[in-house]
C-alpha cells in the first residue's frame, strides 16, 4: 500500500514570532489609553527587548513580561506627572490609573510620556478616582465567652 502526502496551501503567510509579539503589545498599549501610532510602536519594541533580556526565550513568557513592562512605564509616567513616588504611593497611583481606564471622557496616555508638565486632564481623573465602597471603616465587635465541651 502506497501513502501519499497531501500538500495543503496555505491560506495566509506565515508571520514571524516577533512581529506577532510586537503587534499583541502594541494592542495592549492602546488599551492603555495611548494613541500615537509611532510612540506606541517605540514603547513596544522597548518593552520587548528589555522582556527578552530576562530569562528562558519561550514566546509566552515574553509576551507575559512585556506587558508587565508595559504596565510599570504606564505607572511610572502617571507618578511622575503626579509627583508621588513608587512603590509608596502604589494605592495612589493605581487609583488614578483606574480612573484613566474607566472614564468616558477622550483622554490619551501619550501626553504623560511626552509632555514634561503635568497634563491638565490629570487633575480631573485625580477627582474621580474609585472609592471604596462602603468606605472602610473598622467594625465594633462584642466580646464573645467561648465554651470548651471536652
Amino acid at each position: 500500500m502506497v501513502k501519499t502526502a497531501q500538500i495543503v496551501p496555505l491560506e495566509q503567510p506565515v508571520e514571524p514570532e516577533s512581529e506577532r509579539l510586537k503587534r499583541a503589545v502594541e494592542a495592549y498599549l492602546k488599551r492603555l489609553r495611548f494613541q500615537d501610532p509611532v510612540l506606541i510602536a517605540q514603547l513596544a519594541s522597548e518593552c520587548l527587548d528589555r522582556a527578552s533580556r530576562h530569562g528562558r526565550w519561550d514566546l509566552e513568557g515574553v509576551l507575559w513580561r512585556a506587558l508587565e513592562e508595559a504596565q510599570h512605564r504606564l505607572d511610572r509616567a502617571l507618578a511622575q506627572a503626579m509627583g508621588v513616588r513608587l512603590p509608596e504611593d502604589a494605592a495612589a497611583v493605581s487609583a488614578v490609573k483606574a480612573a484613566l481606564l474607566l472614564t468616558q471622557e477622550p483622554v490619551c496616555a501619550d501626553d504623560l510620556v511626552r509632555l514634561p508638565e503635568r497634563p491638565d486632564w490629570l487633575a480631573k481623573l485625580q477627582e474621580r478616582r474609585p472609592q471604596a465602597t462602603p468606605p472602610e471603616a473598622p467594625g465594633v465587635m462584642p466580646a464573645q465567652d467561648l465554651e470548651f465541651w471536652l
